[in-house]
């Protein structure tokens, strides 16, 4: 008989930036367990509680489409159906353009302080801070909040 999937515990993030992941959590003891997809096949064994921790390299700046699968007695039995999972490596920072003010602008009173953000990967959340003070938090571009000057100290910002 095959092992059940795998369980991944904690669950893997979405996104990251890092180059490798951490896969860890249970399975058969003693299962030999195989990552497919990523930058690299890895293999490794599951201990005789049934835990097991990989280091699995990601792609660069891409999807990477992840398959782990267990096989009993050390590799030697039945293999199990795939734990899939996608993690999208992302180590680009996003595009950010201040688009109101123009740059040198002088102001006075409340205006009106946009912005535009882009990133290959999406735009899950951008906020928006003046001297460490948020002004607005949005996910939807172009990202537009008034902005009393009369709160700031004068100068360049």
């Amino acid at each position: 008989m095959a092992p059940p999937p795998p369980k991944l515990d904690p669950a893997p993030p979405a996104f990251t930036n890092q180059p490798t992941l951490l896969f860890q959590g249970t399975t058969e003891p003693s299962a030999l367990l195989t990552v497919q997809g990523g930058a690299e096949p890895v293999t490794g064994l599951a201990d005789a509680a049934d835990r097991f921790s990989l280091s699995v390299p990601l792609a660069k700046n891409t999807a990477n489409a992840l398959l782990l699968f267990a096989t009993a007695a050390a590799g030697d039995g039945l293999t199990s159906v795939p734990t899939g999972i996608t993690v999208v490596h992302d180590d680009r920072p996003p595009t950010v353009s201040i688009t109101n003010p123009v740059t040198g602008a002088l102001l006075r009173g409340t205006i009106a302080f946009t912005a535009t953000a882009t990133d290959s990967s999406g735009i899950t959340l951008v906020t928006l801070k003046v001297d460490g003070q948020s002004l607005m938090a949005s996910n939807v571009s172009p990202f537009t909040t008034p902005l009393d000057t009369h709160t700031l100290t004068d100068g360049a910002y």
